[in-house]
């Protein structure tokens, strides 16, 4: 049992993956007594179904931000692109974001080594129950021991909800007053399989592969990292849509029928929940803030979320610090991590590079991107591939949520249209839709008191969006 040696702190962190050990270390950095609880003992922490892949972008902002230098000889591999392939016409697309592998696990102890050092006192092995509310504020936590089964409270000026998809608190946390989005449909969830596997015959590639085949993966699709030419990170992503396929059987359909996994062997499998959509419209409530998987800070297209965590657990921390210091920690005094968020603009890059940090407006652009394809057939998806699609036009989509015509491709396009008609128009579509909810996210409320009007605009546009593309 973890003897508990203080019962008050500024700030309470439940989770300590890469988001709440981000916030941890930032907060800590600025003077802030901090709390970091997860319900994992300490030496598993990290350890997670992932496809462990991480965007360059997040690493230099680790270095560039939070002066924290990841080892280069921990990362496993380094992923120049990506290639999508669409099965059915066999056609695929190319985009050159750089990337990392990762030891999602030896990450996570790299991240709770740093917690430690600073001071951050860590509560493993014990799970919250519950959350302590007095005059519609959040003031603290329940933990129940996982050996013991003994009930401890900690209070605190503000707590972060960072401890995954399933969360501890935020379905719990309904303030009167408050705009926090607890409850997550079940369709915008997605369930995923992930299997670490040693390869006979060495990969004659290096870079990252995502497969949409409505085959193995209908509305979904399949995965393949590489850690290196003989070790691989394989998994497959289906959203919770009707009746869900059984992913074993699919993975091992799909695994079967690719023979660079012939005589393969498992070293490590899992499955998860994923939350694919944009993100919640409001994270904060009275004294409460959610970060990553729980805030739903997961890009809709691909299911990562590693960066996007660290990001997020680095301005809550910095909006923490700012409401302790004004001695505010309502919705109102906490509404900053919203902005910041939905807004995030700054930049790691050296000239000519284009790849961005990431905010909620990119993501909401992704999520109608989603929606597209989800709703989209094989056969609708394989004709825009043949008639449309080029490197360039597919990355703008699936990367930066941006959907643009070039010259040379009117003529082809006005002709596919005449073919066509119903599929172009679901694409242009789309593409209005895209524009409006950009426009709608860059003018986002700068305090609550604005955000039923907001709100009652953004949830109207999204059943628009559903029912235009379905």
């Amino acid at each position: 049992m973890n003897k508990i040696k203080q019962s008050s702190y500024d700030l309470i962190i439940v989770g300590a993956g890469s988001g709440g050990c981000s916030a941890a270390i930032e907060a800590c950095k600025k003077g802030l007594t901090v709390c970091l609880i997860d319900r994992k003992p300490k030496e598993l922490i990290g350890k997670k179904v992932c496809g462990d892949l991480i965007g360059q972008a997040h690493i230099k902002f680790l270095e560039n931000k939070m002066r924290l230098k990841y080892p280069k000889d921990k990362i496993e591999c380094i992923i120049n692109q990506t290639e999508t392939i669409n099965t059915k016409n066999k056609k695929s697309y190319l985009s050159y974001e750089k990337g990392y592998m990762l030891n999602r696990h030896t990450f996570g102890q790299f991240f709770l080594a740093h917690t430690k050092k600073l001071g951050v006192t860590i509560i493993d092995n014990q799970k919250v129950i519950a959350p302590i509310i007095k005059n519609d504020f959040l003031i603290g936590v329940i933990l129940k021991d996982n050996d013991s089964g003994n009930e401890t409270k900690i209070y605190s000026k503000i707590v972060i909800d960072s401890s995954g998809a399933i969360s501890a608190l935020r379905e719990k946390v309904k303030i009167k007053g408050t705009y926090l989005e607890n409850k997550i449909k079940k369709s915008d969830f997605a369930v995923s399989l992930r299997q670490i596997r040693t390869l006979k015959k060495g990969l004659d590639f290096t870079h990252a592969k995502l497969i949409l085949s409505e085959k193995y993966a209908k509305s979904g699709y399949i995965w393949i990292f590489p850690y290196s030419k003989t070790k691989v990170n394989v998994g497959i992503g289906v959203p919770i849509k009707g009746k869900v396929p059984n992913l074993n059987n699919a993975l091992e359909a799909f695994i079967k029928d690719n023979k660079i996994f012939d005589n393969s062997k498992i070293i490590d499998s899992g499955g998860g929940i994923i939350p694919l959509r944009r993100p919640l419209d409001s994270m904060v409530s009275n004294g409460f803030m959610v970060v990553g998987d729980t805030a739903s800070q997961v890009n809709p297209i691909t299911g990562g979320g590693i960066g996007q965590s660290i990001l997020a657990g680095y301005i809550a921390a910095d909006v923490a610090y700012k409401a302790i210091k004004k001695n505010d920690f309502s919705q109102e005094g906490l509404w900053e991590y919203n902005l910041k968020f939905i807004k995030f603009n700054e930049y790691s890059q050296k000239k000519g590079d284009d790849t961005k940090y990431y905010n909620g407006t990119l993501q909401a652009n992704l999520d109608v991107v989603k929606q597209f394809y989800q709703s989209s057939s094989e056969e609708e998806l394989e004709y825009i591939s043949n008639n449309y699609l080029n490197d360039d036009i597919f990355k703008n989509l699936s990367i930066k949520g941006q959907f643009s015509i070039s010259s040379k491709l009117k003529i082809k396009i006005i002709i596919a249209i005449i073919k066509k008609p119903k599929i172009f128009l679901k694409l242009f579509n789309m593409a209005i839709k895209i524009k409006k909810i950009s426009k709608l996210y860059k003018n986002y409320p700068k305090t609550p008191k604005e955000f039923p009007k907001w709100k009652n605009k953004i949830d109207k546009e999204y059943q628009h969006i559903n029912k235009l593309l379905n």
